[in-house]
């Protein structure tokens, strides 16, 4: 599908977020916020005594700068749901306490799941 070309002179953001046009394709369409489920390696021990996780070591180097919510599964621990554009902040903060640690292994990050979420919801 081809979609038409439209004057984006036109397009106004109204008082309830909507973007409107009247010769817009997407009149109405709202924003999303994008969310992912990213898992780090190589810095928490699968079978910790302390009961450490991602979301409690980011909690503890950062409180209230990253917004992480804890995820179920089996490797609960290494992972955190967080938005989009905290993930490169989140990656520094792991980095540099792996180098706290003195881990010998290079730190990874990886994305397992993206989710979009209206900008409205929850």
């Amino acid at each position: 599908m081809q979609l038409a070309s439209h004057d984006l002179d036109k397009v106004d953001a109204s008082s309830d977020g909507l973007a409107s046009c009247s010769t817009c394709a997407f009149a109405g369409i709202r924003t999303a916020r994008v969310s992912v489920v990213v898992e780090v390696m190589h810095l928490i021990n699968p079978t910790n005594t302390r009961g450490e996780t991602l979301f409690s070591l980011l909690e503890e180097v950062s409180p209230g700068l990253v917004t992480p919510i804890p995820v179920a599964g089996p490797r609960h621990y290494a992972q955190v749901l967080a938005p989009e554009g905290q993930v490169d902040y989140i990656r520094g903060l792991l980095r540099d306490i792996g180098k706290k640690r003195g881990k010998k292994r290079k730190i990874q990050l990886k994305v397992q799941d993206v989710y979009y979420f209206d900008s409205d919801s929850e």
